[in-house]
């Protein structure tokens, strides 16, 4: 066969070369080339981790930088976020006046992920509890309000008829003494970022919904323009 015939010949040459140079001086020969192939790989495998630890660095470099810029707009934005909460505490009478965001909190296995809400930024009236500790990290697929705010944008009326919408929720809130909420999805063009809210407690219930329709329409649109420059910046 061919196969035979080609180990016989490379057996030969092997013979021919050991009588010629002698048997130390082919193996030295082997050993300087297998050492000069060993030589060419290492260098290339050092250099290709290299030039990994130095992309691995600069991604690194890249996202903390893009974290203290966004943590600097963060900072920048709080206190218009606060200014527009206490007007609406003002202008309404409300006890509470808040804002939720979404976020991508973690992934199932297949990496779709789940969307959570934290309640980010609270205002609220002179004897009224802050309840901002319990409203973080919330799984958005355990409550029903999601949906109807993305498809509504808009819910006005009391904690129990809320219940309709979301009997979850609406216990959860008639614990912080809500009586009568008021929320709207904030988004733009393109994104949904959240929701805005506020709230009267213990008993009271608010009489023009059309002015607290009105101030909700104005807060939301302040409040887009300044969540989604906290997102894009």
């Amino acid at each position: 066969m061919a196969l035979e015939g080609e180990q016989i010949g490379f057996v030969e040459k092997t013979i021919k070369m050991i009588d010629k140079y002698g048997l130390w001086k082919v193996i030295r020969a082997v050993i300087l080339i297998l050492l000069f192939l060993f030589g060419m790989y290492y260098v290339q495998v050092a250099a290709t981790r290299v030039g990994s630890e130095q992309a691995n660095e600069h991604f690194s470099e890249k996202k903390i930088i893009e974290h203290e810029e966004q943590m600097t707009v963060r900072k920048e934005i709080q206190p218009q976020v606060d200014k527009i909460l206490s007007d609406v505490l003002l202008n309404t009478g409300a006890d509470r006046a808040f804002v939720i965001e979404l976020h991508n909190g973690s992934s199932n296995t297949a990496g779709l992920p789940f969307v959570h809400c934290s309640m980010t930024y609270e205002e609220v009236r002179e004897g009224i509890e802050c309840i901002d500790e319990d409203y973080q990290n919330l799984s958005l697929s355990r409550f029903d309000f999601p949906q109807y705010l993305h498809k509504n944008k808009f819910w006005i009326g009391t904690a129990e008829e809320f219940s309709k919408v979301d009997k979850k929720m609406s216990v959860r809130m008639e614990t912080n003494n809500v009586s009568f909420i008021v929320i709207s999805t904030i988004e733009t063009s393109t994104n949904e970022l959240g929701y805005f809210g506020f709230s009267y407690c213990n008993g009271k219930i608010p009489k023009d919904l059309n002015h607290l329709t009105a101030q909700t329409t104005s807060s939301v649109q302040k409040l887009s323009r300044l969540l989604d420059k906290a997102i894009i910046k």
